[in-house]
């Protein structure tokens, strides 16, 4: 009932995708840098409130399902 309309868009060409998925593969990018913190996939939970907590500070968060 809300009629909403979502807009998107990339800077970006899928050729500069493959570029930097293969600089990452051959350890070129060190692609640590850009996570921000790690949780077990059991403590999700958290991991998503954290995540609204801190809203525009982190990057990125990795849950683990190992």
């Amino acid at each position: 009932k809300k009629e909403l309309n979502i807009f998107g868009s990339r800077n970006a060409l899928k050729a500069d995708f493959l570029d930097t998925i293969e600089r990452a593969s051959k350890k070129e990018i060190d692609l640590s840098k850009f996570i921000t913190k790690k949780y077990k996939f059991t403590d999700a939970a958290d991991a998503f409130k954290d995540f609204a907590d801190h809203s525009g500070k982190w990057l990125k968060v990795i849950l683990d399902f190992s």
